[in-house]
């Protein structure tokens, strides 16, 4: 996460809806879970399996729900191609800084 200096904020827009089209931004955070298998006399995994709990791998993405708009989990633009901004965030907010 990168502070957004002082001075650098005429050029800093929060990001609340798609740049490209105005429509809804969603954030896709991944989870992993584990299925935990027991290793039978054979030598096999067995058939049963307990499912480990959620948890975060502390990546996510931004869209936009017309696909006008996506980045991809390091948060750099991928559409549209050659943007003129790119996405910052600070703490839990989300921004669009203009080049």
């Amino acid at each position: 996460m990168r502070k957004v200096k002082h001075n650098e904020q005429s050029n800093i827009k929060l990001l609340t809806k798609c740049p490209v089209c105005g429509g809804r931004i969603k954030i896709d955070v991944l989870y992993q879970f584990s299925n935990v298998h027991n290793l039978t006399r054979s030598g096999k995994a067995s058939a049963r399996h307990k499912k480990e709990p959620a948890t975060p791998m502390d990546c996510l993405a931004l869209y936009c729900e017309n696909m006008d708009f996506q980045t991809d989990y390091e948060l750099a633009v991928i559409t549209p191609q050659n943007p003129e901004y790119r996405v910052i965030q600070n703490g839990d907010r989300y921004f669009l800084q203009y080049k």
